[in-house]
């Protein structure tokens, strides 16, 4: 059709704009294409489905915007509307998919299902779970009837706002209608109770997708095992990894990198290391999660000459670590006595362009604390104080600790004293990383020694 090759030169016109054209020259564009528009509404479908494509929600909506405040009386279509909301859901605009979404009343059009669910789909992508279940609510009062896909925006919300208990509450009501759950929705429950830290109801509403008939996929498998792997079961966890390949699915990046992180409780670095190599046995590239959770894994398991080899060996994978490898790395040196390598690695930091966390300038400082090297381990904690985050009291224990193992017993008190002056609390490893000094003793009495010790 000719419409067709006009449409296809149009979009070749767009392209030509660059990445960042101005409402002028999009109104030009458009002023020779608008009357066509106007009489073959299927031509402006299909412009803005390429643009939706292409991932450009800017022209997407700058093309609507025109359309509507241009001459003559057709104007953009409920389905034109609702092309524009699912740009701006994938280009995670909530902001302009809401305003699209409430100019529809101007436009004398009544908002569908179609416009309800890709608005609540911009929400959940904007981390804005508020707003998008507040239009699931208001779905029956506009006497538009929810579908499976409202349904699964609507939990995907819960999931962004740790809402477990709404998510499941809302996939019994679905399971109670007219409604069956589809693969889709029953992942985003098990993901919901995920980030919910409710493992058992995960793992109940994976093994409940048999009674449906539906076969789980390897989203489903790798929600319940992030589930039981945040719950601390590595067992059920490396259950359900070894259940992917026995349902003839094969396993993600995403998969390996559960199992491995499932690995960290009981510092299985061995089998961490088992996975690890497998993924890379199976043509998969291990990604900077990947990496971090084996590191943690020989972390934990003891392992820092291994953990070093990992960290060291990432730039030959192409990954660049980021904050929580370099904490896990970090760590790892600091559980076996290398300060050395710890502070290497907490300087070289900037270099990668990552600023220090509060982990790891603790973990640092109680590096340098084991080394005994106690001008470093205070070095470092001036750096935190000037830094844009604040001390703990683990800061202040180990600096304190640091001081009172090479005999600093001024700076040791000192550094005490300040603690409630940072409105924090002394707790009972305070008290014990100074006993050494006698004028302690004279403290302890006056300020009471805690009950508990939250470390």
């Amino acid at each position: 059709m000719a419409w067709r090759q006009r449409t296809a030169a149009f979009l070749e016109e767009l392209k030509h704009l660059g990445t960042r054209p101005s409402l002028k020259e999009v109104e030009r564009l458009m002023s020779l294409r608008l009357r066509e528009w106007q009489r073959t509404p299927k031509a402006a479908g299909q412009v803005l489905q390429d643009l939706k494509r292409m991932k450009r929600a800017d022209l997407v909506c700058q093309l609507l915007d025109v359309w509507e405040r241009g001459p003559g009386h057709a104007r953009p279509e409920p389905l034109h509307y609702a092309t524009a909301i699912s740009a701006c859901a994938a280009a995670k605009w909530w902001q302009r998919a809401i305003a699209i979404f409430h100019s529809l009343p101007e436009a004398s059009i009544e908002p569908s299902v179609i416009h309800y669910n890709a608005t609540m789909s911009a929400c959940e992508k904007g981390r804005q779970w508020q707003v998008g279940l507040q239009l699931f609510d208001v779905m029956p009062k506009a006497h538009t009837a929810p579908d499976i896909i409202s349904y699964s925006s609507a939990i995907s919300c819960c999931e962004k706002g740790s809402q477990w208990n709404f998510a499941l509450g809302l996939f019994n009501t679905m399971c109670t209608s007219k409604l069956t759950p589809d693969d889709i929705v029953y992942n985003a429950t098990i993901s919901s109770c995920d980030k919910g830290g409710r493992w058992q109801l995960a793992l109940d509403v994976f093994h409940s997708m048999a009674t449906r008939a539906l076969r789980p996929d390897t989203i489903s498998f790798n929600a319940t095992i992030s589930a039981c792997k945040r719950a601390g079961e590595w067992q059920l966890a490396l259950q359900l990894f070894s259940g992917i390949a026995a349902a003839t699915l094969s396993p993600t990046v995403v998969s390996y990198s559960a199992a491995i992180s499932s690995c960290e409780v009981q510092g299985l670095w061995q089998m961490a290391l088992f996975l690890f190599h497998s993924m890379q046995e199976a043509t998969l590239a291990p990604d900077v999660i990947s990496c971090s959770s084996l590191l943690s894994s020989c972390e934990k398991g003891g392992q820092w000459q291994l953990a070093l080899h990992v960290f060291n060996s990432m730039p030959a994978m192409k990954l660049t670590p980021d904050n929580i490898t370099y904490n896990a790395a970090i760590t790892s040196c600091e559980k076996g006595a290398q300060w050395q390598a710890a502070l290497t690695l907490f300087r070289s930091m900037p270099s990668v362009q990552l600023v220090p966390n509060l982990i790891g300038y603790n973990t640092t400082i109680s590096s340098c604390e084991k080394g005994g090297e106690w001008t470093l381990a205070l070095e470092i904690f001036s750096a935190l104080q000037r830094s844009r985050i604040s001390p703990d009291v683990i800061s202040y224990n180990a600096a304190i600790s640091a001081c009172e193992k090479c005999s600093r017993w001024a700076a040791a008190l000192e550094l005490f004293a300040s603690i409630p002056r940072a409105r924090l609390e002394p707790n009972v490893v305070s008290y014990r990383a100074v006993l050494g000094s006698s004028t302690l003793v004279r403290t302890i009495k006056t300020h009471g020694v805690p009950a508990e010790d939250p470390r």
